[in-house]
């Protein structure tokens, strides 16, 4: 290797190797750079040298080696090896494969690169043509009672409250005939079925409203009395003709088609999707859940009851491959639980807006802090895709509250807008949201289950916590 002098744009003399581009010393005296180019020309020839003798004297010994070995080594033997390695590679790459797609995957934030942008909702505004509104119940637990005004129709999804007085009184303000075109019953829990059965004290929607058309689940995992009572009024109206009644499955043609669509005119349609578990029987009652689709122009509205993993899973494998279409809004599945909402389900979907019909906060099922809905998995997951969450109603005091409070969202089949009765504030600038809190080491922040004793920073062995972090 060669090493030169040349002058540097500074006035120096600079020295460098020869095929090099920038200086690795520079001098004042041009006699110093040539000496000290000649000492590192010296040096390297004097390097190459003996590596070049070292290099010939492995290569001899290595060639007598090698001869040695392929002498001794038989066939059979090389055979072996290569299949033992092969098989560890094998076991390796699928171990990693695992750890990456179950632990590392969901973790990640969306590329850069992607071509999925959450649309933009109008903050504040109503349209008349297609409204969502996901109500508070009255009855400071979480559920779910979502009321659908489309065109003429007026649809209802569920009824979680067994006093359906705050329900009716919010519907009644839009349904002005007395009459819903369609009641959806996603399954049998109590959170979504009570207010369709009401009390004797409190007459539920079955015995408050005219029925066009009741459409329900399959399965049930426990025949509870709430679920005797529903069958007993349904069957009781079906049989008198004051109600048309279909299951899901019924609506998919028992499995002949891939989905049920219902024109709600304008360009507006309800469509019944698919649900592996409309056709068998799940250990969670919560994947029995029917599944909507509203529809209108190009703008794609999906509530999924309380599906859960199981269910996600599958209707994933089932529309992969089918084009499923990017949805303006997504009804947070069970509450915003951490078993629903899950990686590959949002990544199928890619939701805009997400709003969680839930009692935030509240230790109604845990007092795990995490696992309150919605939950901190939850929250993790569906940011990656938007921040356009919203939540309907504050649980952690003896009343019911509002949040963002009865939230509507709403088309008129160019663009989608967001209203809430109490504000529009995302749930991540909540102060709800931002609260701190104290929690135990098991991450506990009241003494048991549905107990709303609060810990306190005098508390023993507690620390203070965000509530919920974002990302």
């Amino acid at each position: 290797m060669k090493y030169i002098v040349f002058k540097t744009s500074s006035g120096k003399y600079g020295v460098k190797k020869e095929d090099g581009v920038r200086a690795i010393k520079t001098f004042e005296d041009e006699k110093d750079a040539r000496e000290y180019a000649e000492k590192m020309t010296k040096k390297s020839n004097q390097n190459t040298k003996t590596n070049t003798k070292k290099n010939n004297s492995s290569k001899q010994n290595d060639d007598l080696i090698t001869k040695e070995v392929k002498k001794q080594t038989k066939k059979a033997k090389r055979k072996i090896k290569k299949f033992i390695i092969t098989i560890i590679i094998l076991l390796v790459a699928s171990l990693l494969s695992f750890v990456f797609y179950k632990y590392i995957y969901p973790m990640l934030p969306i590329s850069s690169s992607s071509s999925f942008n959450p649309s933009e909702a109008n903050i504040g505004t109503i349209y008349d043509d297609l409204q969502i509104h996901f109500m508070q119940i009255g009855n400071n637990k979480n559920g779910d009672a979502i009321y659908i005004k489309a065109g003429d129709n007026d649809i209802l999804i569920d009824a979680g409250a067994s006093d359906t007085t705050t329900i009716k009184n919010y519907m009644n303000k839009y349904v002005k005939d007395n009459k819903l075109e369609y009641v959806i019953v996603t399954h049998s829990d109590s959170d979504h079925l009570e207010g369709i059965v009401g009390t004797k004290s409190n007459p539920g929607i079955l015995d408050s409203y005219e029925i066009d058309t009741l459409i329900d689940f399959n399965y049930v995992v426990s025949e509870t009395q709430l679920y005797k009572n529903y069958i007993e009024k349904r069957d009781n109206l079906v049989s008198v003709n004051k109600i048309k009644h279909l299951t899901a499955s019924e609506c998919l043609d028992n499995g002949n088609k891939d989905e049920a669509s219902y024109d709600l005119g304008n360009g507006i349609s309800m469509n019944i999707l698919y649900n592996k578990y409309y056709f068998e029987p799940s250990k969670n009652n919560n994947d029995h859940s029917v599944i909507t689709l509203f529809k209108y122009n190009n703008h794609n509205f999906l509530l999924t009851g309380d599906l859960e993993e199981n269910g996600e899973k599958a209707f994933v494998e089932y529309y992969k491959n089918k084009n499923f279409p990017n949805v303006d809004l997504y009804k947070a599945g069970h509450h915003g639980s951490k078993t629903s909402s899950n990686a590959e389900f949002l990544s199928l979907i890619k939701p805009s807006i997400c709003v969680a019909s839930c009692s935030a906060g509240n230790p109604e099922y845990t007092n795990n802090y995490l696992n309150v809905f919605p939950t901190q998995d939850f929250i993790t997951r569906i940011s990656k895709y938007t921040d356009q969450v919203f939540a309907t109603s504050y649980g952690m005091d003896s009343e019911e509250k509002p949040l963002n409070g009865n939230v509507i969202v709403s088309c008129d089949g160019n663009s989608t807008a967001v209203a809430c009765s109490n504000n529009v504030t995302l749930l991540k600038d909540t102060e709800w949201f931002n609260s701190k809190i104290y929690v135990k080491e098991n991450n506990t922040f009241t003494s048991g289950k549905a107990k709303k004793d609060y810990f306190t920073k005098d508390t023993e062995g507690t620390k203070e916590v965000p509530f919920r972090i974002w990302g």
